[in-house]
């Protein structure tokens, strides 16, 4: 009578830690990431991939060692051209070994395969209680993995699958869907919210022109000694602005007066010119 064989103890405690993690994957996202990086030590792979079913195809999901498989990099840019040939294999319930020269790969990705890809993968369904295929798990191998651990890892696969349905059904939960009359009413809604007025204000550069631009100069040259105004002050008609310095026109009344006193032949006191005279400061009104 034969002996039925269990498998070895850490191997079963192995696959227990490998379902507990699962089980506390909260996004399909996240389920995605452990089942591509956790399996690591137990199966030694140069890289596993994630694929999600949908009704347009193939999705990649998760790439062991990557946060997010979103960069163009010359390999993702290969593995979305080998993503197509890899939804048409056919896959059994216990995994499927593919290696280069029994997959009759296409001459297009070949090269790829060679340069990136090891010697085989080893493909295993990820399927629902209703046999619908949700993801797919593809593990880059060396070799074919041993049965004893082949076997374990499509018992974790049940396990993936039904965390899978569990986490899609509950992100189907969350999405509102609307029925023709509630599509209506938001629609009413949407176009009432358009006809309120919104009051916006934003802060921009300015200047301000004058609508009638006066030009303000003083009637003589001269060297400004006194501001009358303060900048961007209002000013009134009459209104002083500012006042010139007067000690160059002093000099020049006292020289004009000397001079008249010498064709006069009269001698004035140049104090008295400069008493009696009653230049002090020559005020520059703004006139319109």
């Amino acid at each position: 009578m034969n002996e039925q064989q269990f498998p070895h103890p850490q191997l079963l405690l192995a696959i227990s830690a490998l379902e507990a993690r699962a089980r506390a994957a909260d996004s399909l996202n996240s389920l995605a990431f452990s089942i591509a990086n956790d399996p690591h030590p137990l199966l030694a792979f140069r890289q596993a991939l994630v694929f999600e079913s949908g009704e347009s195809g193939w999705s990649l999901l998760a790439v062991s060692g990557l946060a997010r498989p979103t960069e163009d990099s010359p390999y993702l840019v290969w593995l979305k051209q080998a993503t197509g040939w890899l939804s048409t294999l056919s896959i059994g319930e216990g995994g499927e070994w593919i290696s280069a020269e029994s997959s009759h790969l296409p001459d297009e990705l070949a090269a790829g395969w060679h340069e990136w890809w090891p010697t085989g993968i080893w493909c295993l369904n990820l399927v629902d209680r209703n046999n619908a295929l949700r993801g797919v798990v593809v593990f880059l191998l060396d070799n074919p993995p041993v049965p004893e651990i082949a076997e374990q890892l499509v018992r974790l696969g049940e396990t993936w699958s039904y965390c899978w349905a569990a986490l899609d059904q509950k992100k189907k939960i969350w999405s509102w869907r609307t029925t023709s009359r509630q599509k209506r009413i938001i629609a009413i809604v949407a176009a009432i919210i358009c006809l309120l007025p919104v009051r916006q204000t934003a802060l921009a550069p300015a200047e301000v022109i004058a609508l009638d631009a006066v030009v303000i100069a003083s009637p003589l040259d001269g060297v400004v000694k006194t501001l009358h105004v303060r900048p961007n002050q209002a000013v009134k008609k009459g209104e002083p602005l500012f006042s010139l310095d007067d000690t160059t026109l002093r000099s020049r009344l006292e020289v004009s007066m000397k001079s008249i006193a010498v064709a006069d032949g009269i001698v004035v006191s140049p104090d008295a010119i400069i008493c009696n005279s009653s230049v002090t400061a020559i005020p520059v009104r703004f006139c319109p």
